[in-house]
């Protein structure tokens, strides 16, 4: 989960700030606070010993974006829930714009996702930071809504969103697509998907249920990029 250039430290936390989720994916710790400079980073947690050496064990998390605070420290606001996060990127010949128009419409993303069936902006000016809207999944005979915020909105660069967060434990998941110049000339689309916490429905599930169900989200991640560069180059 972490790459070379990150550096690798070790951070305390309070026992107030550490809750088990189950045996093999990383605590909740958002807002917890580590000497830290800016930026992101991969560490291994300081273990209290009253916490299982079976958890201790399994245990990686990744800090996005931490913002300074006083006396040289950072807070992570947000941590990624161990194995449950992935990346992949694709070629597409289309500019970075037209990328960007396509998957800033959120409406038509059951165009291109094997789960996602489509989604209603409920709030804000679609598509800009702040605005809301509520995702439609499909999975065999079962379906759900998710409420979703548009976290970053940024033309040509950036389009990402979290669900549910106005949960006591939310936002569980953040989506991100990033846009950049390929050396091709076209755009290198990058599609990331990033577990901060388990939403309710996937706590009870065992280790094997959780790495089953990663499985199914990188493949549709896979698909889904497929989908919009077919799109985009039509």
């Amino acid at each position: 989960m972490g790459s070379t250039n990150r550096p690798s430290r070790r951070i305390g936390l309070r026992r107030s700030s550490l809750r088990g989720i189950s045996p093999m994916c990383a605590p909740r710790t958002c807002d917890s606070r580590a000497s830290m400079p800016a930026g992101g980073y991969t560490t291994r947690l300081r273990w209290p010993p009253w916490y299982g050496p079976r958890l201790r064990d399994a245990m990686l998390v990744v800090g996005h974006q931490p913002e300074p605070t006083r006396r040289g420290r950072t807070t992570v606001r947000a941590m990624t829930v161990h194995g449950m996060q992935h990346e992949t990127s694709v070629e597409i010949a289309a500019s970075p714009q037209a990328v960007y128009d396509l998957v800033s419409d959120v409406t038509r993303m059951g165009e291109w996702s094997p789960e996602n069936v489509g989604a209603d902006w409920t709030g804000g000016t679609p598509g800009t930071e702040g605005s809301t809207f509520e995702g439609h999944n499909r999975i065999g005979e079962r379906e759900w809504s998710v409420p979703c915020t548009v976290t970053v909105a940024q033309p040509q660069e950036c389009f990402e969103w979290v669900t549910r967060p106005g949960d006591p434990e939310g936002p569980y998941v953040r989506w991100t697509y990033r846009m950049a110049p390929a050396d091709t000339g076209g755009t290198s689309l990058t599609e990331v998907w990033d577990v901060l916490s388990l939403p309710p429905t996937l706590q009870p599930l065992s280790a094997e249920q959780l790495a089953a169900r990663a499985d199914v989200v990188r493949a549709g991640m896979a698909e889904t990029l497929a989908a919009i560069k077919a799109t985009a180059e039509s």
